[in-house]
Formats: C-alpha cells, structure tokens, sequence
C-alpha cells in the first residue's frame, strides 16, 4: 500500500538535500580542495592591533615636562596560522636573539615572568622566588615545577607528605602562630634545602621540552639548532621567551611584546630578516619619559605591572601589556572607577583592523581608530626649586656625613617641602635618597641588578633585621609618610595655643634657671642649654622664648594648658587622630601616612590594649579561671571600653561570666593601672616642646606651620594646579581648597612671626650665621630630636628638623626640611636658603646676591 505523500514527507526531503549539498561542499573544500584553501588562509588573515595612547603629560606649574612620552619601538610576536611549528618557532626566537645580542639589546628583553635565573659571570642558575621562608619557597618552587610537568632529582628523594601535612595544620593554628610553626618547620626539614638546588634541571627539563636540547638516559645535553654549551646564556633567554608565549598562547589575536624600547638597528635588521622571522614584528609605541630622571620622584611616581587585574579589566586596560602608576600622581591621577580627581592619566587606545600574511607580517589597513592622548596636568611644583631643593640637601648631607660641620653624623636621608602659605600649593616636595622612575618606564621593573638592589632593597632578610631603620630606602617618601619627632620646630604651635588661650601674652615672663620641675619627686626636664652649658636662659617671653628655643618656657605653657586644651587644638589644626582612631589628612592627593599629636583618648587607648594583652594571657591560666578571649568578640570590647574609660563594672563583669573572684580582681587592677598612669603630666609637658606623644610628617609640618602664618586658615595641600585640553586651553582649574578655619588674632600671629624671625636675624638666634646677611628677611625654627632612647642610640643619631618662611614682612612661602641622624636642626637650616634663591630670583634685592653666588660658582 502506497504511502501518502503529505507535508511532513516534504519537509524531511527537503531537509535531506539540504544536508546533502552542505556534506558534499564540506567534502569539496575541506577533501578535495583542502590544500588550496589551507594555502589562502595561511596566506592571508585579519585581526586587531590595538595602538597605546601616549600618557597625559605632567607638567610644572611653568610649563616645563616632568612627565612626558617618547616614541621607542618594540618587537612583537604575533601568532601565524602555523604557529604549532616548533620547528620555525625556535629558529625565529634564536635569531632573533641573536639580532638582540649583535645590538647590545639584551637588556631589552621581557624574561622577567621566567621564575629561572641564569648569572652569566657565575654561570649558575637560580629561582627568582624570594620568602623569609623555606617552605614557602619550595611550595613556590614545587608549583612551578608542577605546572609545567618537571620532575627533577631533588623530587625523587624529598618526602612530599610533609608539605601536605603542614599545609594542613597551618588551616588549623590561629594566624599570630603561623610564622612561629613555619620557622620550627624550616629548621627540622629545610636546614639543608637550598632553594637553587635544582634550578639547573628545571631549566633544561624545559628547554627539552621545548625541543631546545634533548637529554639521554644518562643525563647528557645534545644542544639543537645552532646553539652550543658556551651559548647557555643565550639559551636561557630563548627558553625564557618560550616560557612568556606559552603563557600568552590564549590571546592568539594579541601580540604579546617580547622585547621593549631596542634599538633603531635592532628594528632594521628584524625587518631586512622578516621572511625567516616568522611571526616576529616590531612596533612604535609611547614610552613614559621623565626628562629630569630622579628629581621630583617623591611626587611623580613611577610605572608597574597592573597588580589588581580585575579593577582595571573593567576599565578597558590590557593587563597583560599595560603599565599603571604604582605610586606619586602616576598612581593618584591613573584611570580608576572611583578617580575623585576626575583626571585620567590614561588615554584612549587606538585599534587598527589589519590583514596579515601567515608570517603575522601586516599586508593591509582595513580600518583604523586614532588614540587619544590622556589628559595634560600642570602640578604647583617649581621644578627648579625642586632641583634645588634636592641638590641641597644631598649636599648638606654628604657635608654632615664627612665632619664639614665639626661633627660627623650618619645623614643619609631626609625631606624637603615648601609650601605656598596662601593657596595650600606645593612648590617642592623632595624625599632623599630618591629613585629614577626612567628604570621602570619599560617594563615595570628595572631589569638592572644594581639598580634593583639600590631602589628595590631587594634583600628581605637585611630588611627584616634593622629593627632600629637605619636603612635609606629609595622607594620610601619621607615628605609624606616619614612621621618622626618634630623637637622644637613645634614649639611656634605651642606658643600660638598659649597666645590664644590667654594662658601667655607678650608681657609674660618665665624664669629658667635650667631645670623645670613639675612634681615632687619627679625627674625635672632639662632646658637644652642646662645641658650643654650648665645654665639656663633667665628671664625669657614668648617671644625671646621662641628665638633660644627655651625649653622651661614651653613647658610652662603646656602646664598652663593642660592636656585636654592642648589637644583640642591639635584636633583645630587636623593634626589628630578621629573618633576612629583614623590618621589626620593633608589632603594632598599622592599616598601619605601621617603622624598626629596624641590625645588622652588615644593614650588611653593605646595602653588599653597593651594591657588587653596582659589581661587574655593571664586569665588563661587555670588560677583565674581559664577563660579564653578572642579579639573583637563582645567580650573583648566591654573589657576594653572599661579600661579606657576608667571604670570597673562588676555587673557587667558577671554578665559576661568573669565569676572567678581571682579573675576580677585581676582586672579591675588593671582598670584602675590605665586610669592612673595612662595620662600623665609629664607628656603634655613634653608635647610642648614637641617631643613625647607628637610625631608629624614635613607636609603636616609646613600645613601647620602656614596655617598659623596666614591667620588660622588650613589649606588642603595639594599638587594638581589645572588640568590642559589637547590644543592646550584649561579644561579644568584646581582652586585652593579651605579644610579648617581658625580665626587667629593678629596681635599673636604677630608675635610668633617676630620670635621666628630673631631665630633668623638676631644674635643667639640658632640660624643667625646662615640668615643674618641674607637680603630676603626670613623667619625659622630649628629642632634637634631624639629618635628614641636605650638601643636605638647606638645605631642613630638625632633628627635635625628646620622650618621657616620668607619674606619676614609678609609670609609668601614656608619651607620645612628634615634630616634623619643629621645631628642638629641648625646643619638642616641652609637647604631652604637653596630654595628661596630659587622663589625670589627675580626680587630686585636679590639680584647682587645671586651675581656673587654666581661668580663664586664659576671660580671653583
């Protein structure tokens, strides 16, 4: 019986001779005409390159560039269509090496991601990995080695089940006794673990893998290609380029750069040699250039490998290529979602849709998208002052350093900043030892030894061992972040809070006869002069007081104020610590990490949790009761809260199941221990003076410092003057932004002005001999401080601080300088007299000054 021929019969014919033409097309291109159609798209592809955006410029606030671009070329590998070759691949890498080597560009190449190391003068291999453990090491070294299929003869012998079962128990044991069980571990099992023990065999394992080399069963080399034994260097950094493409195999539509910033010839021969280059391109790419190489470097910044890949993914970046700013305004400035500045460092990338032939050669522009240039920024930095500044004080330290001043002291480091008093704007920010940010402008890091062993420290075992910091470190911005003790160069503070309180005025007069006592009993503090001469200054007001630096006089002040009004005050000029215990802010817009003027809370507060720690040790044992008190849990809080607060709480006490009578006691002894001793007279005595509880970095110094002299207004500091559109008009102008206002009264600002001024001018004046003769009239302080007692030392010498403004008349500019173990504040006082050279070059009276200082210049 004959079926029905009906739609569905239809449809599945139809879909049969549909199938049957796409099957016999398939057949005809991929069977019959494989070969020819294989060719085609060998021969030709398209993909996109994506063009780098010059860098927005930094400028100074002249015009001049602290921060540009120039163009460098750069060699890439492009992934062809037969880009499985190992063959090819390995002759192309090989002479491309070999070009490199010709040109002296070895330096050029990014091998950095290879963990191997290979030192051409020791002829050794190493790890690049680095830990203050040996644990942590090998597990590094043993992910390495796993990632990549390597078994070495160290593996066979070394027993993996203790790493597997440390790893374990570390998930177990409370964090404060990681690094204590990981130590005992190092010792039992890793004495005699060196961590470079089988680098060699990875290395080779990989380049046999790689079919760089072949290794027997004896373990004999047989070297490929046109290499040789003596050409192991070079076989490292083939193998290194190996590692870098492996990694980067699944961006087959990216290059990935191989090499940055070579030569012109390097260039030239890559392209004379491109047809057995296979896949190997160069590039012309924006490079970050800082014209004045380390001056200004405590501000700028540098660049580095994206770190946060996540973040600056959603941003448009290509992490695997791109630099960001790692610190100063490159970091501050840099694209982030929430950039409150509203200034984008980073331009727009440009992308062109190429055709290339199956060497990744480009054959033909499809389409092209232009980049844009990230925004131009002009700084309130001086860039002469700056270099000024920092020539200056390298100089004065060196002079310190070899007995120039009748004394040698160890002055290695220090900081300068000078401030506009009126706008908040910085005009220098120097920190010394400085770095320049050109070593990192390739490829992140600098690819030098020595220079990574100067800037970088690189040794975190020395690090780790100089409990008293003695150690310079280039990386660090001491303008910023190097909170220390301010010693007398805090006294015009002082002296304006007594002025404004009432507690002094211009008629009050102190008798110091060298030792002021302030208790019974107690230790009396020592006038400065007491010490060295025996004496003391006599009759002195605020205003002598400040020109001697008298001691007894300030801490006569500070004991007229009191704790709480002293403090108070600190909190009006933002040099405290808030309700949560934050550091105060400048506000300027590159990293810092304050110091503040210490209050009663945060004394109490910091004693507190000593004592906590008494506490929780103590109340373990079974004597009390054997409790256990985990921090932050609300146990921990109410014993806390009670200790600051200075009342002990036998309800609450029970609620919170204390009810060993032994335990209670204990504790409430410790309540009533912080309630007495945690506020002590003697430290506000001290603050007075600017020791004790007061530690401040040179920015909050020069904050303070201006915000006295322009009658009580506290500018934000900041470094961003105006922003530039492309064709160079103002898109966008930073104005000076109010944080505080204090209405200080004339009369009194005044007096500190005049007492700062006899430092400077008069006779006894502890900067008279650099000053007295100077045609700009000035005002200073200087300070010598401690920078602690007992050890520290024998490994350190005094901080030599001084702060001072010009003109004496009408303050325009305040210039704070810090020398760490420089002896005394008056070997720091000539680094500002550098800068005012400087800022009134084009003052009149200035102008036979500068011609002597000139000609005395070119005499030598």
């Amino acid at each position: 019986m004959k079926k029905k021929f009906n739609r569905i019969t239809a449809f599945l014919v139809v879909v049969m001779l549909v199938f049957g033409i796409i099957l016999s097309r398939l057949v005809h291109i991929q069977l019959i005409n494989g070969d020819y159609y294989r060719e085609m798209a060998e021969a030709m592809g398209e993909k996109p390159k994506t063009e780098i955006a010059p860098r927005g410029e930094l400028l100074d606030r002249n015009g001049k560039k602290l921060a540009t671009n120039k163009l460098s070329f750069a060699i890439t590998y492009s992934y062809p269509a037969n880009k499985k070759d190992e063959d090819e691949l390995n002759k192309s890498l090989i002479e491309f090496i070999n070009i490199i080597y010709q040109n002296n560009d070895q330096s050029k190449l990014i091998i950095n991601t290879f963990p191997i190391n290979y030192d051409s003068i020791t002829k050794e291999f190493g790890y690049s990995f680095s830990s203050d453990s040996k644990f942590d090491v090998y597990k590094k070294i043993k992910n390495f080695k796993d990632n990549n299929d390597i078994k070495t003869s160290f593996d066979k012998n070394f027993d993996y089940s203790l790493i597997e079962n440390m790893d374990n128990k570390l998930k177990t044991i409370s964090k404060d006794k990681i690094n204590d069980e990981i130590k005992t571990f190092d010792e039992k099992y890793l004495a005699d673990f060196n961590p470079n023990y089988d680098a060699e065999e990875a290395f080779y394992r990989i380049a046999e893998e790689y079919k760089l080399v072949s290794i027997d069963e004896y373990g004999k080399i047989t070297y490929k290609y046109s290499l040789a034994k003596e050409d192991t260097e070079k076989l490292h950094r083939v193998v290194a380029l190996r590692y870098l493409l492996k990694s980067a195999e699944y961006r087959q539509y990216k290059d990935v750069y191989i090499a940055k910033n070579v030569s012109k010839e390097t260039v030239w021969e890559i392209q004379i040699k491109s047809n057995t280059l296979y896949g190997i391109t160069s590039q012309v790419n924006p490079i970050r250039y800082y014209p004045y190489g380390e001056v200004g470097s405590a501000f700028l910044g540098y660049m580095g490998k994206i770190s946060n890949a996540e973040a600056y993914e959603r941003l448009g970046y290509d992490v695997s290529e791109e630099l960001v700013g790692v610190s100063g305004l490159e970091y501050a400035l840099e694209n982030r979602e929430h950039n409150e500045y509203g200034i984008q460092l980073r331009g727009e990338p440009g992308v062109s849709y190429v055709k290339v032939d199956k060497l990744g050669r480009v054959i033909e522009e499809a389409a092209n998208i232009e980049p844009i240039s990230g925004d131009t920024v002009v700084t309130t930095i001086d860039i002469d002052m700056q270099a000024a500044a920092e020539k200056a004080l390298d100089d004065i330290m060196a002079r310190i350093r070899d007995g120039g001043f009748a004394e040698r002291f160890r002055a290695q480091r220090g900081a300068v900043v000078a401030m506009d008093i009126h706008t908040g704007e910085i005009l220098v920010l120097a920190s010394r030892p400085g770095y320049d940010p050109n070593y990192f402008a390739e490829s992140g890091r600098p690819q030098d030894d020595e220079i990574i062993k100067k800037y970088l420290l690189d040794n975190p075992e020395e690090l780790n061992n100089d409990p008293y910091d003695t150690i310079p470190r280039p990386m660090f911005n001491y303008a910023t972040q190097g909170a220390v003790i301010p010693g007398s160069t805090f006294k015009p503070f002082t002296a304006i809070v007594g002025l404004e309180e009432g507690v002094i005025n211009r008629n009050t007069t102190v008798y110091d006869d060298g030792t002021y006592e302030y208790a019974k009993g107690a230790p009396p503090i020592k006038c400065w002069i007491y010490g060295d001469k025996g004496i003391g200054h006599g009759t002195v007001n605020v205003v002598e007081a400040l020109k001697v630096s008298c001691n007894y006089f300030f801490n006569e002040v500070g004991n007229r104020l009191g704790f709480d009004r002293f403090a108070e005050w600190a909190r009006k000029f933002g040099l405290t610590r808030d309700e949560n215990n934050r550091r105060p802010s400048t506000g300027i817009e590159i990293n810092e990490s304050t110091g503040s003027v210490g209050t009663p809370e945060e004394i109490r507060k910091n004693m507190a949790k000593s004592v906590m720690k008494d506490i929780i040790n103590t109340l373990k044992s079974s004597k009390y009761g054997g409790y256990t008190i985990e921090y932050g849990t609300a146990y921990y809080d109410e014993l806390f809260n009670m200790l600051v607060e200075g009342s002990y709480d036998e309800k609450k006490i029970n609620e919170l199941g204390y009810t060993n009578k032994a335990a209670k006691n204990y504790i409430k002894s410790k309540i009533e221990l912080v309630r007495k001793n945690a506020i002590n007279k003697v430290d506000v005595l001290n603050m007075a003076m600017g020791q004790g509880y007061v530690a401040l970095t040179p920015v909050q110094m020069a904050q303070y410092l201006a915000s006295i002299l322009n009658g009580g207004t506290r500018y934000k500091a900041h470094l961003v003057k105006r922003v530039l559109n492309s064709d160079g008009s103002i898109k966008k102008e930073i104005e000076p932004e109010v944080l505080s206002k204090i209405n200080l009264k004339k009369e009194n600002v005044d007096m500190v002005i005049e007492g700062m001024g006899k430092v400077t001018q008069e006779l006894g004046g502890t900067a008279r001999v650099i000053y007295s003769t100077y045609p700009i009239k000035t005002g200073g302080k200087t300070g010598t401080a401690q920078p602690g007692s007992d050890k520290i030392e024998q490994y350190r010498d005094n901080y030599a601080w001084f702060i001072s403004f010009a003109p004496l008349d009408n303050p325009q500019i305040v210039v704070v300088t810090v020398i760490y173990d420089g002896g005394h504040g008056n070997y720091a006082a000539g680094v500002a007299k550098e800068i005012y050279d400087v800022y009134f070059k084009d003052d009149l009276r200035m102008q036979d000054y500068l011609a002597k200082k000139a000609q005395a210049v070119e005499g030598q």
